[in-house]
């Protein structure tokens, strides 16, 4: 949709321009929340395929492929947990709720046009809303930078990395979290969420 890994300086394009000067009423946020939700499962999408993809050089008896929903979907959660504390930022505590509200909304139903019957589609919405209830509280237990002369570990992104790794089977692997960062998690700046919910 927005080629974000195609671009040479993706921070010089203003991605959400389309709605300056619109406000943030509800029938707006709702709109924000539909196009975020697909770019964000699209891009996820695109980072779980390119960390697999680096992954099978190295898998030997592994087979990151596998993986690829369980990464895919924890990757889309972080993304949402990540919208939810820009969110918390910049918009008022209403807001903030009905947006969240309408972004899980839309990442579910995209996550659940897969499934075939409607009963498929309710589980797999619960699914998916259960896996982020329980990474909210989890997530938001970590800080999103380390403070100066402090390590890496109870940050956001790095805690993240490393859940990856052991999913895929390389626990604790230091060039495996990086590249699960570089992948899944690097590009998260050129979303540009404050210009998101500018008014």
């Amino acid at each position: 949709m927005f080629n974000f890994f195609k671009k040479d300086k993706p921070e010089e394009q203003d991605l959400w321009k389309s709605f300056h000067g619109r406000g943030n009423s509800n029938e707006v946020l709702a709109e924000k929340a539909k196009i975020l939700a697909a770019v964000m499962v699209d891009w996820a999408r695109t980072g779980t395929l390119q960390l697999i993809e680096y992954l099978e050089k190295d898998a030997k008896d592994k087979n990151p492929k596998e993986k690829f929903a369980e990464i895919f979907l924890e990757s889309v959660v972080l993304y949402v947990h990540f919208a939810d504390r820009i969110a918390f930022q910049l918009l008022r505590t209403e807001q903030r709720d009905f947006f969240m509200d309408a972004l899980m909304d839309e990442v579910a139903d995209i996550f659940s046009e897969s499934q075939p019957t409607q009963e498929g589609k309710a589980q797999f919405i619960s699914i998916v809303r259960d896996m982020y209830n329980e990474r909210q509280v989890e997530y938001g237990n970590y800080k999103m930078a380390a403070a100066e002369n402090e390590g890496l570990g109870g940050t956001l992104f790095w805690e993240f990395s490393k859940k990856i790794t052991d999913i895929v089977g390389f626990e604790k692997d230091i060039i495996t979290m990086t590249q699960a960062q570089i992948c899944i998690v690097g590009g998260l700046k050129f979303l540009q969420l404050p210009k998101l919910f500018e008014e």
